[in-house]
């Protein structure tokens, strides 16, 4: 039975927290700071979580672990023994009771060593249960993550996680659960390990935390976040850029090197839709159950190129062989042979017709030749210059026929001429080539210089939607002008609906003046939560927000 303390001095006498001792401070959580105390009393290592109270706040350390003990018990839960609220020297504080684990968190045990197959198998089994019984349970843990998952041993020294810090958590209701999704996001969580629609202000479902499950199973098997960015930047840059690599799911490539079943059950958790991501904590158990495949670790482009020269000396020696073989056996004499009967009277034709050929060649060589006799016999009797005017018909067209005849080669020699420089003719388009070149190179400068001025108008835009959003915040801090602030967020929210700029400096606003109504609303103070709402509500228009707008005109 726990003991009931009305005062710190009380309290402090079975706990006595040492403040100064640097060793003593286990770390921090949603609410508050964690503490190493030895209980005087049982003579044991306890955890004690301090978080000061503040009146105007709807959660609280005590709220985080009344709702913790509504989970039945299950191994892989941590339990608070009891949490108490008392007045100290500077204020009001919730003081929670925990069990202390040596071995810290999840976190402390990734730094400091190297799991094995079974130490693996056994936490990621144990998350899983751990998850599992969450949900049933209607809670939504919603800053799931390696530092919020405790490490405790077994008797045979086995490793069983416990899943802790409830801060951030949330109790669903029946009528939610009957709906597949429901309004539970508010932007808060810790960047890396937020699931999209927790970045985007949207719907979400228990398959939120699975998405922080997918993360951190990534990380336990690489050592690195898959989301994550350079250090170089600014916190406000960093945080940014992860939260756009997130809302975009641009899954690393080492992922498809992990082994299995560890790689499939990632890739069923980083999925940006809801709908379309794992559902329950259940088929992932079943995934983990499944008999693991002992084959090597996925790398698609080795087998591509172990693969390729063996195919490539293959489909250049058959063709070869092929062009070998197949001419041989076409003109063999041996093929050629084999003909019809009819070939030997095709035959005798062709020699009766030859025979006549060389008869008509003959005859006609001989009477040639008899008549350029007869030609040399007359001119030598008219040998006399007198006589040539008389020589009218003396075969001077047969000489006139020789002439042309001498022509003739130099016409067929001119014809390769005129086709060389047919040649040259084809050849002169070498500077057309070179003008589409540089008319080619000309559009791709032109290309990457109006990339270059795309590049610079989003970055303009960018500036002036930041700028925006801390003029509007600027002015709230500075007079609380709400007025004035909204007509800033309009502006800026207008650049977001019409501009791919990122929104997680107008994210962080939003959840800044949400939570403030918030408070507001649960001291039924509902004019202001409204107004704080609406300033919410100019730098995005959710769904979320309208239903806390109609909530409080409601109770007005």
């Amino acid at each position: 039975m726990n003991p009931d303390f009305t005062t710190f001095q009380e309290f402090r006498k079975r706990y006595p927290i040492q403040f100064a001792d640097k060793g003593a401070w286990l770390g921090s959580g949603t609410y508050g700071k964690v503490f190493k105390v030895e209980d005087q009393v049982e003579t044991e290592w306890v955890a004690v979580k301090i978080s000061e109270y503040r009146r105007n706040e709807a959660k609280s350390l005590r709220a985080e672990v009344e709702l913790a003990q509504k989970v039945p018990r299950h191994a892989n839960i941590a339990r608070y023994d009891a949490c108490y609220r008392l007045e100290t020297d500077t204020g009001v504080s919730d003081f929670a009771i925990m069990k202390y684990y040596a071995d810290g968190n999840l976190a402390d045990l990734l730094k400091h060593q190297k799991l094995s197959d079974k130490e693996l198998r056994d936490i990621v089994k144990g998350i899983l249960e751990g998850l599992k019984h969450l949900h049933q349970q209607r809670i939504v843990h919603r800053d799931f993550k390696p530092a919020n998952i405790l490490i405790s041993r077994g008797f045979d020294g086995r490793y069983v996680p416990k899943i802790a810090d409830f801060g951030l958590s949330k109790l669903v209701s029946q009528d939610e659960i009957e709906s597949s999704d429901f309004d539970l996001s508010d932007g808060r969580g810790t960047p890396s390990y937020k699931a999209p629609e927790q970045i985007e202000g949207g719907r979400v479902s228990f398959n939120l935390d699975l998405w922080a499950f997918g993360v951190i199973l990534y990380e336990m098997l690489t050592g690195e976040k898959p989301f994550s960015v350079g250090s170089h930047s600014s916190e406000p840059t960093l945080r940014r850029e992860i939260e756009r690599k997130i809302i975009t799911a641009q899954l690393p490539e080492r992922l498809f090197a992990l082994p299995e079943p560890y790689q499939s059950i990632v890739r069923r958790c980083l999925v940006k839709d809801i709908r379309t991501r794992v559902r329950k904590a259940e088929e992932l158990l079943v995934m983990l159950d499944e008999p693991i495949k002992k084959s090597p670790l996925i790398k698609p482009i080795q087998p591509v190129t172990q693969s390729v020269p063996t195919d490539i000396t293959d489909v250049y020696e058959k063709p070869k062989e092929t062009k070998l073989e197949v001419p041989t056996d076409v003109y063999q004499p041996n093929v050629v042979v084999p003909t019809t009967k009819k070939q030997p009277k095709t035959s005798n034709w062709a020699l009766w017709g030859g025979a006549g050929t060389v008869v008509v060649v003959l005859m006609s060589l001989f009477f040639l030749k008899k008549e350029d006799a007869k030609q040399d016999s007359e001119s030598q009797t008219n040998e006399q210059p007198t006589q040539l005017p008389e020589r009218k018909n003396a075969k001077i067209p047969a000489k006139v026929e020789v002439i042309p005849a001498k022509n003739k080669p130099e016409k067929r020699k001119s014809e390769p001429l005129n086709e060389n420089k047919t040649n040259e003719v084809v050849l002169a388009p070498t500077n057309n080539d070179e003008a589409e070149r540089r008319i080619k190179q000309q559009k791709l400068e032109e290309e990457n210089r109006l990339k270059e001025q795309a590049a610079l108008k989003r970055q303009q835009i960018q500036k002036e939607y930041d700028e925006l959003i801390e003029r509007g915040m600027t002015t709230i801090t500075a007079s609380n002008n709400k007025g004035a602030a909204i007509q800033n967020f309009k502006q800026a929210n207008d650049l977001a609906n019409s501009n791919d700029v990122a929104t997680a400096k107008g994210m962080n606003a939003y959840a800044t003046y949400v939570a403030k109504g918030d408070r507001i609303f649960a001291n039924e103070e509902y004019e202001g939560a409204k107004a704080w709402y609406r300033v919410a509500q100019a730098i995005r228009n959710t769904e979320e927000i309208r239903r806390k707008i109609k909530e409080c005109d409601t109770n007005l």
